[in-house]
């Protein structure tokens, strides 16, 4: 076979426990890929020594002088990567040893592609997280289709199983590395407008769901912040599929809603008034356009528990007929 066409990157922190089983389902790959190790200033060496145990020439280990940030370490895989393609593999995930195989068959057969990804498995605590249904679009596909399908059916599409064309990188790497949210959402619904895409209906990535990662320390901040992501699928909609771009604003709108369900109105307030945070930024432009969030927000008991009503019932109607 000829040389690598994918390299598999493991960005690492501190964390140890997950990290030599994801390293070894990267080079149990039943072809021939690269692996980078990138570590984002750990306190210790066990990445590197991990890596240089092994003596593996296709292994390379790399570190940065300071914490990046996790999505700046990411950027960093990607700048490090030296083939055309690249998969950003968690250090607590575990690839199928096929799913480089699967990605090279199916780009012999479009040739054209640059966005493979596939299902995933979840596996570890279930307590933490839930399986949940795809919203993963599958088949040989355009980036228009990924952006219409999120619209109608919700989010589905991220880094965890995907393998990307490093040219279309630059213009839209991850753009918010000091925050911790979403930035996965971002790049998967802002890179990929003009793109061949394949999605793959095995699932060829082990997903570990455990409440020592990144998600818990996160928390609902994640699923708030994804009312900016909505932003940039209605805008790239509006010129490419217009009449989907209602839906989108649907899923936008009851982002904010649904929080303010929950009782999250901490959470809200934090996030619209930090002048800092892009993703806050937007929040406070859509209870501009919002009224019944606005009055919601206000604690006065008899319109919060109106409009927390009101909501509830909308919402029902909405999910009855997969709008939301």
């Amino acid at each position: 076979m000829a040389s690598p066409l994918l390299t598999i990157a493991i960005p690492v922190f501190e964390r140890k426990e997950y990290f030599v089983e994801a390293l070894n389902s990267a080079i149990n790959q039943t072809v021939p890929v690269h692996i980078i190790v990138v570590d984002n200033a750990s306190s210790h060496t066990f990445f590197r020594d991990t890596v240089e145990s092994l003596g593996k020439s296709n292994i390379k280990y790399y570190r940065n002088e300071t914490n990046l940030g996790m999505y700046g370490n990411w950027n960093k895989c990607v700048e490090l990567c030296a083939t055309e393609f690249v998969m950003i593999l968690g250090d607590d995930d575990v690839l199928h040893p096929d799913f480089a195989k699967y990605f090279h068959e199916t780009k012999q057969k479009y040739v054209d592609l640059d966005v493979f990804y596939t299902e995933i498995e979840r596996f570890g605590n279930m307590h933490f997280g839930e399986q949940k249904k795809s919203r993963m679009p599958l088949g040989y596909i355009s980036g228009i289709d990924i952006l219409t399908y999120a619209a109608k059916y919700g989010l589905g599409i991220t880094t965890v199983a995907m393998v990307f064309n490093k040219n279309v990188y630059p213009k839209h790497q991850f753009l918010y590395p000091q925050w911790a949210y979403s930035q996965d959402w971002l790049f998967a619904y802002s890179a990929f407008v003009d793109k061949k895409c394949f999605g793959e209906s095995a699932q060829l990535v082990r997903y570990r769901v455990h409440n020592a990662g990144n998600a818990v320390k996160i928390g609902n901040r994640d699923t708030l912040s994804q009312s900016l992501v909505f932003k940039i699928i209605k805008e790239n909609l509006a010129f490419k599929a217009p009449k989907f771009v209602r839906y989108a604003e649907i899923k936008e709108r009851y982002i904010i809603r649904n929080a303010i369900i929950n009782g999250e109105f901490d959470l809200i307030s934090e996030f619209s008034n930090d002048s800092n945070n892009p993703f806050g930024i937007y929040i406070k432009s859509l209870l501009c356009q919002d009224l019944l969030s606005r009055l919601a927000l206000k604690k006065i008991p008899f319109i919060t528990f109106v409009v927390i009503v009101y909501f509830r019932c909308i919402r029902k109607i909405l999910f009855t007929f997969s709008v939301v």
